[in-house]
């Protein structure tokens, strides 16, 4: 295979270098299933923005997103709602990332590997969660700020 088709060689000690994002050069020429694979799996974007804009639409003022009261008359908050909204969000988003990892690293243990090949398709991260007073039918297939779920999750045993 021409060295072009490998990506980038791994820096000597470090890390493994990041794969480009189509794994060949034009013309495309079929080379195997799995670059096939890599080269047609579709990014999925999430708007961060629509998430800030529904929370600081209902922040009566910065500090209320901590529970903090209201800054006496005169004085400034130093931030706006939406820095302090736009913080809160990423945060919050940072840790439902490691919930959702060590999630799949539970389902590949019991399941094995072809689980990331079911979300890949569409299927749930969280198999065993269901959100109180929801009918599961309406929950979102994907991931999706359309749909916000303001509701506790509770475990299926």
């Amino acid at each position: 295979m021409p060295a072009a088709l490998l990506g980038p060689p791994n820096p000597p000690g470090g890390p493994p270098a990041l794969p480009p994002q189509r794994f060949q050069p034009e013309p495309l020429t079929w080379i195997s299933w799995s670059v096939f694979a890599y080269n047609e799996t579709q990014s999925t974007f999430f708007p961060q923005i629509d998430a800030v804009n529904y929370v600081t639409e209902r922040m009566e003022y910065v500090g209320s997103i901590h529970g903090f009261p209201a800054m006496p008359e005169g004085y400034h908050e130093g931030l706006t709602k939406n820095t302090m909204g736009f913080k809160v969000i990423n945060e919050c988003l940072e840790r439902a990332k490691i919930e959702a990892w060590e999630e799949i690293k539970k389902r590949i243990e019991m399941e094995g590997i072809d689980v990331l090949k079911d979300i890949m398709e569409g299927g749930r991260v969280f198999k065993g969660a269901i959100m109180k007073g929801c009918d599961e039918s309406t929950l979102p297939l994907s991931s999706s700020i359309g749909q916000v779920l303001t509701s506790q999750v509770e475990t299926i045993p």
